[in-house]
């Protein structure tokens, strides 16, 4: 790969520049104090070292004001040999690769050693002004942080993860601030040296003291942070996941969540379909291009994590000769690391998360928790899409049925009956005529019978105005409708701020208004009315009201379907909601109906709550 090339050309380098100045080589820490005070200023690069402040793409660290007083009290290379050990110790604790290592340790033995021969080379005369060294510092700091950066961009760039403006503008804001704590400590360091700083242990452990301390804190506080947002991660995508009932959005959501917690080279999510793990996911660097080495390591790390049913975490992956598949690739992909979660349902395996990096110990058992916490949020949602998607097909299938009987019962022996009849009309043309009139009548009635059960059937089939168009624009929709076809004012109000109900809610209250409405134009004689739609904290409610002639409930109850009263209360009890009619002869009527927000998302649509 480009960015282990490039790696490999550093540390040549990095290895010419140690061989160029070790004859120079000379650790003079004679004295007990200097001996003491380079263990604890070893010490504090340790801890600086330890705990940097976390990027995306990797950490930026304090480590400079340190170094530089190394630089100046002890030389060049000296320095950047405690630097080494101190990086060494801690990339042992951190499990970091050789590799980082090896990019690190060039890294700082380059851009440390270009800054110190261009101050070595301008400034050659001793320097007693304090403008002097400041300009000394500034020259040293810059140029070894402009050097680090673009070696550490170059392997970004190079490197397969992607390497974004917005991840670069984030970097170089964090390294600017850090730029200027650096300046302003070393500013210090220079003020109280031309104060008569004598740079004894206790001087050296207090000056430096609030630099350790500053960079744990920021260490803490960006970890907690870095910590936060992938928790909010989890909540957010556990919520979009929840509202959804496609599966294609919760495989997209999961990549976007995946790619904001964890990183990775390539991914991929395999789902179960026709009796095996098929990868309707494939996601990272250059997927196209190696979309069919990607599938094999992911087939590979897939069967492993059915045979343990269980996260896998796989530090090394090394192919064994059984995988005819990596029988040509096996070198370059030995030093490959994989964590791998299953999406359970019912305690069966329903899928699969890869993901891989091309670099070994890469993956961590955080990693792992993280990717295991990510697969069951995922679980779930696809357990919720696979239920609703199950009885959407039971409802088709008892919608079909209900249409099949609908058509056997009703319109297929209206039509044999019409069939009958018309074969009988054709035998009495010659023998019978007077019959015909009667038959051809009777014949007429049926047909237009069955062509308004034919109707009604296709109108059944059609989406309420509640679905196409939400609750609030179709009851805005039917009271325009009744308005232009009645010639009845009719006013439409909505109190307080909409928000979403279940469909089968929004049908129940629609329903009912479309049958207030029919009965205000069939009996009522009115000349106004009016609709209101009130959504309140912990209910909705609809009422219409008009100024017609009214009636008495009492005897209106004793006649079968009289205005349509039975019909409405059916509809009211199906859906667990409150109806009220208030009405008096000479007085109009109104017509109420509330349901109560804890069965918002209860009613499903066959009533049942």
């Amino acid at each position: 790969m480009k960015s282990k090339r490039l790696i490999h050309v550093l540390v040549l380098l990095a290895v010419v520049i140690v061989y160029i100045e070790w004859p120079a080589f000379q650790l003079d820490i004679s004295p007990t104090g200097d001996v003491v005070a380079l263990l604890i200023l070893t010490a504090f690069l340790f801890v600086i070292k330890h705990y940097p402040m976390p990027l995306s793409f990797g950490t930026a660290s304090l480590e400079f004001p340190i170094m530089y007083y190394l630089v100046i009290k002890h030389g060049f290379l000296e320095a950047i040999l405690v630097l080494i050990c101190v990086s060494l110790i801690s990339d042992l604790i951190d499990r970091r690769s050789v590799q980082v290592f090896l990019f690190n340790s060039s890294n700082y033995i380059i851009s440390y050693w270009i800054a110190y021969q261009a101050v070595t080379i301008t400034f050659t005369q001793p320097m007693t002004e304090l403008t002097d060294r400041m300009l000394y510092l500034t020259v040293f700091l810059l140029l070894s942080t402009i050097i680090n950066n673009i070696l550490v961009d170059l392997v970004l760039w190079v490197r397969p993860q992607a390497y974004t403006l917005k991840q670069w503008v984030q970097k170089a804001k964090l390294e600017s601030f850090v730029v200027l704590i650096n300046f302003a400590y070393l500013s210090l360091f220079y003020f109280f040296d031309h104060q008569n700083y004598s740079g004894n242990v206790f001087e050296i452990t207090f000056f430096y003291m609030p630099l350790v301390t500053a960079a744990i804190i920021a260490h803490i506080i960006t970890k907690l942070t870095h910590e936060k947002h992938k928790l909010e991660v989890l909540f957010q995508s556990s919520k979009n996941w929840s509202g959804t009932l496609s599966l294609e959005k919760v495989l997209d959501g999961m990549e976007k969540a995946i790619d904001q917690v964890l990183s990775y080279t390539f991914g991929m999510i395999y789902i179960h379909q026709d009796g095996q793990l098929v990868p309707l996911k494939i996601f990272g660097y250059k997927v196209e291009k190696g979309k069919e080495l990607y599938l094999s390591l992911g087939a590979n790390v897939t069967r492993k994590v059915q045979e343990k049913k269980e996260t896998v975490l796989i530090s090394r992956y090394i192919p064994t000769s059984e995988e005819s598949a990596f029988k040509t690739s096996q070198k370059g992909f030995e030093k490959t690391a994989f964590i791998a979660a299953p999406i359970c349902i019912d305690e069966d395996i329903y899928g699969v998360i890869v993901l891989g990096k091309e670099r070994t110990r890469s993956y961590f058992e955080e990693d792992k928790l993280m990717l295991e916490t990510l697969a069951n949020h995922a679980s779930m949602a696809i357990r919720n899409t696979l239920l609703v998607q199950e009885r959407e097909k039971r409802l088709i299938a008892e919608e079909r049925n209900r249409l099949a009987r609908e058509i056997h019962d009703g319109i297929a022996q209206s039509m044999l009956a019409v069939t009958l009849k018309t074969e009988t009309c054709l035998k009495c043309v010659d023998t019978k005529p007077h019959r015909l009139k009667g038959l051809l009548e009777d014949n007429v009635h049926k047909l237009r019978k069955s062509l308004k059960d034919i109707r009604q059937s296709i109108y059944a089939l059609r989406p309420l105005p509640t679905q196409l168009y939400g609750l609030r624009k179709a009851i805005e929709r039917k009271v325009l409708e009744f308005e232009l076809s009645c010639g009845i004012e009719t006013v439409f109000t909505v109190e307080g701020k909409p928000y979403s109900i279940s469909d089968a809610a929004e049908e129940a209250l629609y329903q009912i208004l479309s049958e207030s409405l029919q009965n205000i134009n069939k009996h009522a004689q009115a000349t106004q009315a009016q609709v209101t739609l009130d959504y309140a904290t912990d209910h909705i409610s609809l009422s219409i009201r008009d100024n017609g002639i009214g009636f008495s409930l009492s005897q209106a109850l004793q006649h079968e379907d009289h205005f349509g009263i039975q019909n409405m209360n059916e509809l009211a009890q199906k859906y667990d909601a409150y109806f009220q009619i208030n009405t008096a002869e000479s007085k109009g009527t109104e017509i109420s109906i509330s349901i109560h927000e804890a069965h918002f998302h209860r009613i499903r649509k066959d009533g049942v709550v």
